[in-house]
């Protein structure tokens, strides 16, 4: 696998102009033929793929090296991520972002929303979120802050479709607990929409 850190040649900020459709676009004719997940951070992109990035484009610089981070079980890491946390929607096809489950949730037993405040509410659905994901992700989350949220919408236009879905970004602690799905969940990213910038974990060993 390898990581890389990929700023725009240009001085301005292109993500103005550009939402996640171009960038997926982007990196896929960057780094064709292979998996990939990939964070937006202002003003880097990071990516972890199985290929190195090819460099065709006039658009970016590209800093790659090969990436084999040291995991073992019950060592702990600082990270951030930005997220799209999602569950199967109940008696329902397809997914639904966890906020909103867990809003209908107060509802069902009868708690106003109005009651608990809006960030209240994104860090305990994003901490139960972590915490029925942890067997799958190799992770147990120690300490956890939740940032800002933002809800995303663009057209599709291969797909003729209206894309629509709301990230958050987490950062905070995590102790490992299976090294094997850890690297797993490192290098194919979690939660949903991966594809459009979401589910990069970021590490630092502490």
């Amino acid at each position: 696998m390898f990581f890389s850190e990929m700023t725009f040649q240009e001085e301005r900020n292109l993500s103005i102009n550009h939402g996640p459709g171009w960038f997926k676009n982007q990196l896929c004719m960057i780094i064709p033929d292979s998996k990939y997940v990939y964070a937006y951070e202002s003003p880097y992109t990071y990516v972890v793929s199985e290929n190195i990035p090819i460099f065709k484009s006039k658009t970016w610089f590209i800093k790659t090296k090969p990436y084999q981070p040291a995991i073992a079980k019950g060592r702990y890491f600082s990270f951030q991520i930005c997220l799209n946390p999602t569950d199967k929607k109940k008696n329902r096809k397809g997914r639904e972002y966890v906020v909103t489950q867990y809003v209908n949730r107060l509802r069902e037993q009868g708690i106003p929303k109005e009651q608990m405040p809006p960030r209240v509410m994104v860090y305990q659905a994003i901490k139960q979120w972590f915490e029925s994901k942890k067997n799958l992700h190799g992770f147990e989350v120690i300490e956890m802050q939740t940032g800002q949220y933002n809800n995303i919408s663009f057209y599709h236009k291969k797909n003729n479709d209206d894309i629509k879905y709301t990230t958050v970004s987490v950062t905070g602690t995590l102790i490992v607990t299976d090294a094997e799905q850890f690297l797993n969940s490192i290098f194919r990213g979690i939660g949903s929409q991966r594809r459009y910038g979401c589910g990069l974990l970021l590490i630092t060993p502490l």
